[in-house]
């Protein structure tokens, strides 16, 4: 008797669209076959951030979420290894294992991060049947393909088979810098089959959206239509520079083109060495913060001099706390020396737990068709505190033409 993952989505359907202006965004109610329910957008626990909050242990709470994506590295000398080797098909296995274990509460698919695939070749028959031998996976990820529409709609069709068969879910690739044409076929063809269930969340891999308009333009077309989560992997970790130690937070604009989650690359394997110990927060190398209130990353060194009425986040790491307290706590050792390390790893906690605690805000913004006044609040607030922190002299950049 084929036994149903209970964790897998069940239904999308389209909640919101604010499409008053063009700064805009949508929301979906997504029920999962458990009984649970949650909306969109949502922030998908990562990889990164399983291994942040393993690595430290002065964060005791939970990572939130109803989502997560495990991204898998599978580029370079990897993707050789994968296309011939055995032992690098049961790494990336074992890892995918690992990590759904750790995710077991959520939805949990996989994002392959990897060259297209020939789908009539042994390897696309490797990459299914690796996936569907993780049981704690509620989906499994279709790379992108060397195919064309007509080959790609066929392709995904088994795949969507093979995986319902299995009792999980697809989640097929497919990538902006594809031609137009090409990624407007796929794109429909997705779209059907969301409107049938057999496709519940489709995987972009990240462009830039001022080089790829179209593909964007043709996502955003389809917000009513397209029921299914629209997950941007690949995407990058921050946005545009506003001055010598701040960017803006990615995920904001990725809203507009009607993006529902998001992750960032995962970066190749490599042994973990934690960085020598301080005794000085000055003394502290360079990692980001995460701020809400302005929507961008702010560089730790400047974070931590500013004065605390410029930052308010009530996420459990912050709590009201000042700068100080929170690299006291979280970074200070018995020795008294600063745990350069754990800094960088709290930083990561953080982004994800306030992001998730802000979602809240913009969900109820997309509903009252009012995200450009939520965006002009965040460039209004994100130019108080330049103008208001006190870092010397702060050379300005100029805003990017969209």
């Amino acid at each position: 008797m084929l036994m149903v993952n209970p964790r897998i989505i069940a239904k999308v359907k389209v909640k919101d669209t604010d499409e008053s202006t063009g700064i805009r965004g949508r929301t979906l109610n997504v029920q999962v076959r458990n009984g649970q329910s949650f909306d969109t957008p949502s922030k998908p626990v990562v990889i990164k951030d399983f291994k942040a909050k393993a690595r430290n242990p002065h964060y005791r709470g939970k990572l939130p979420g109803d989502l997560a994506v495990l991204p898998e590295y599978i580029e370079g000398r990897i993707f050789e290894e994968y296309l011939h080797e055995n032992g690098r098909v049961n790494k990336i296995h074992r890892d995918l294992s690992q990590y759904s274990d750790s995710s077991s509460f959520m939805v949990n698919v996989p994002s392959l991060q990897m060259k297209p695939i020939n789908p009539g070749k042994s390897i696309a028959m490797v990459t299914l049947k690796m996936q569907l031998d993780v049981p704690t996976l509620s989906g499994i990820c279709m790379p992108l393909l060397e195919a064309s529409a007509a080959d790609y709609g066929k392709a995904l069709e088994y795949w969507i088979k093979m995986s319902d068969e299995c009792g999980k879910m697809c989640v097929p690739q497919i990538s902006v810098s594809e031609d137009v044409p090409t990624f407007e076929a796929k794109l429909d063809n997705i779209t059907e089959l969301s409107k049938t269930g057999a496709v519940s969340m489709v995987d972009v891999v990240y462009g830039d959206p001022r080089k790829f308009r179209h593909q964007y333009g043709m996502l955003w077309e389809k917000r009513n239509e397209l029921e299914a989560i629209v997950h941007c992997s690949k995407a990058p970790a921050k946005g545009d520079r506003v001055c010598d130690y701040m960017n803006t937070h990615p995920v904001y604009d990725m809203l507009l083109y009607g993006i529902d989650s998001m992750s960032a690359p995962r970066s190749p394997p490599r042994p973990f060495f934690p960085k020598k110990d301080c005794t000085e927060v000055a003394d502290i190398e360079k990692y980001e913060w995460a701020d809400q209130g302005t929507a961008s990353m702010i560089l730790g060194n400047h974070w931590e001099s500013v004065d605390g009425g410029h930052l308010t986040c009530s996420c459990p790491i912050c709590r009201g706390r000042s700068q100080s307290e929170i690299v006291e706590t979280y970074s200070r050792k018995t020795d008294g020396c600063i745990d350069q390390s754990a800094m960088k790893d709290v930083s990561l906690i953080h982004d994800h737990l306030s992001f998730t605690e802000e979602l809240g805000p913009i969900r109820k913004r997309i509903k009252g068709h009012d995200m450009a006044g939520y965006r002009k609040g965040k460039i209004d607030a994100r130019n108080k505190f330049i103008s208001s922190a006190s870092f010397g002299d702060i050379r300005q950049f100029p805003k990017r033409r969209s």
